[in-house]
């Protein structure tokens, strides 16, 4: 028997967060957890009516309104929690205005072999 899913099977056995759902169906993704570890792995990874994917990292930004200091022009720039320095940098920033946003989360989806 080949195992189809084999990547998320590795994944998912070190402990990563790996999420499955029905292929084609607008059902939702679902998180393996460790007590799926009781299922028969047939039932899942040598399945092909299942889709994986690594759970997507959440992240958050907020935007941040400044003025050229220069011609008083106005502009947008963002702050991301990727780089948590980054929020008191612009703040420091003689331009700044004020935050135009409270955090906002995004998700981005990477697959395997951008995972690092």
């Amino acid at each position: 028997m080949t195992i189809i899913h084999k990547e998320f099977l590795i994944a998912w056995l070190q402990g990563k967060e790996v999420q499955v759902k029905l292929k084609g169906g607008t059902n939702p993704w679902l998180i393996l957890l460790e007590e799926s570890k009781a299922l028969s792995p047939s039932e899942l990874f040598y399945n092909e009516r299942y889709e994986f994917r690594l759970k997507p990292k959440e992240q958050m930004y907020r935007v941040a309104l400044l003025k050229h200091l220069g011609n008083d022009d106005l502009y947008t720039t963002t702050a991301d929690s990727n780089q948590p320095d980054n929020e008191s940098y612009i703040e420091k920033d003689g331009g700044f205005i004020r935050w135009l946003t409270d955090w906002v989360p995004y998700s981005v989806e990477l697959n395997s072999s951008q995972e690092k």
